[in-house]
């Protein structure tokens, strides 16, 4: 099925939990990823530079996706910027990566509105990092709809779900 190539794609280098709750919605899996990179001088104590990237995925699947299911998931994206705070003080970027799938066909005016949806939010004027948001859409044909940050995304799990 879908959620287990999913799963087995996410699997190598993220942390991955199966039904998973957080924020008023259940979904199906949760993966985070967490990478921190610095430089130093001589020692890895004199450090001098130091960020730190985020990624957490969360897949959920809806039998018939509709605008009701986007505003669903539009609420729950807003609650997570809302109630977001930085995980360390090295924070430069956290993706939000929402994967939603469908057993029926998606109505255009629902595409339309996947493709427009481009929340994010800047910390501190972008000084302590920012959060972007992707939002993948995938229909029973293995079409996959995204919205502009969730473009990069699109080739590489057309090549998972193949």
């Amino acid at each position: 099925m879908l959620k287990d190539q999913l799963l087995r794609g996410y699997d190598r280098y993220y942390d991955t939990f199966e039904s998973y709750e957080t924020l008023g919605l259940d979904f199906e899996f949760y993966a985070k990823y967490y990478q921190r990179n610095s430089k130093y001088m001589a020692v890895k104590k004199m450090e001098y530079y130091a960020f730190s990237n985020f990624e957490e995925v969360y897949y959920k699947h809806y039998e018939n996706f509709d605008m009701r299911a986007l505003s669903e998931i539009n609420a729950f994206i807003n609650r997570y910027l809302n109630q977001f705070s930085p995980a360390d003080e090295d924070h430069m970027e956290t993706l939000l990566t929402v994967i939603a799938s469908t057993g029926s066909s998606v109505p255009n005016d629902v595409k339309k509105a996947v493709e427009k949806l481009n929340p994010s939010k800047s910390i501190f004027w972008g000084l302590k990092g920012w959060i972007k948001v992707k939002l993948i859409l995938i229909d029973p044909q293995n079409n996959i709809i995204t919205n502009r940050f969730g473009q990069n995304d699109q080739m590489k799990l057309a090549k998972l779900l193949s």
